[in-house]
C-alpha cells in the first residue's frame, strides 16, 4: 500500500487521483480551519516558559528532520546556549514522556530520542504529548531554549521561531495535500514561517 501511494504521490498524472482528491479537499478544509483556530486564538495554546523552535515538514516522508535537529542544537550549544530537545517517542513503548539520556532504552523511549541524546549529550524528552514533554523538560532541568523534533503541525503549542525542513530530493510530489498528494499542509505554509532549509542538496538552500 506505501509503494502504490508513493506510486501516485510523485507520478504527474494518475487515474487514483479522481478518487482522492475529494478526501483531500476535505482534509484541506480541516487544516485551514485547524490553523486559523489556533492562529487566532481560537482554541487555546499553551505558552512555555522557555522559548521554543519547532523544526519539521509540509510532506510526508523523511526530510532529514532529526539530523538537522542535531546540527541545530550542536549548533546553539557552541554559542553557549543550554539546549534542551524534545523528541515524538516514534516507536517508543511508553505512553507518558520520560527524560532520555545514554543508559536509555530504544524500545522505550524512542531511537531518536537515544541518538539525540548521544549525538549532542543535551536534555532530551520523548514523548508524543507534546505539552506534557515540554512540562516535564522545563520541570527537570535548565534550558535557554527548547527545540521540538518534528513539531511543526503540533500547533496547541505556541512557538517562537519555526524551520521547514524540504527534501530536495522530492520537494513536493505532485503538489497534493493527502491522501492524493504527500502534502500536510499547502506550499502555501511556507509563506508564513521563518526559515525554509533544502536539505539533501549540495549547496546551501535557505531562506
Amino acid at each position: 500500500m506505501e509503494r502504490l501511494f508513493e506510486k501516485i504521490w510523485y507520478t504527474k498524472y494518475s487515474f487514483f487521483l479522481i478518487f482522492l482528491l475529494p478526501i483531500s479537499l476535505i482534509f484541506f478544509l480541516i487544516i485551514k480551519i485547524r490553523y486559523f483556530s489556533y492562529k487566532n486564538n481560537i482554541l487555546k495554546k499553551y505558552k512555555s516558559k522557555i522559548p521554543l523552535i519547532m523544526v519539521g515538514n509540509i510532506s510526508v516522508g523523511g526530510s532529514g528532520k532529526t539530523p538537522f535537529v542535531i546540527w541545530l542544537t550542536k549548533y546553539l550549544l557552541d554559542k553557549g546556549l543550554r539546549v534542551g530537545v524534545i523528541s515524538s517517542g516514534y516507536k517508543s513503548s511508553s505512553s507518558k514522556p520520560l527524560l532520555v539520556d545514554k543508559y536509555s532504552d530504544p524500545k522505550i523511549v524512542g531511537d531518536e530520542a537515544v541518538l539525540i541524546s548521544n549525538q549532542t549529550n543535551c536534555n532530551v524528552a520523548s514523548g508524543g504529548d507534546r505539552i506534557s514533554a515540554t512540562k516535564l523538560l522545563t520541570d527537570k532541568t535548565t534550558n535557554d531554549v527548547i527545540i521540538h523534533d518534528d513539531g511543526l503541525q503540533h500547533y496547541k503549542l505556541e512557538r517562537d521561531y519555526e524551520i521547514i525542513l524540504i527534501n530536495n530530493h522530492r520537494l513536493f510530489g505532485n503538489g497534493f495535500l493527502l491522501p492524493a498528494g504527500p502534502l500536510r499542509e499547502p506550499e502555501s505554509r511556507l509563506l508564513n514561517t521563518d526559515v525554509v532549509a533544502y536539505t539533501n542538496c549540495n549547496d546551501e538552500s535557505a531562506y
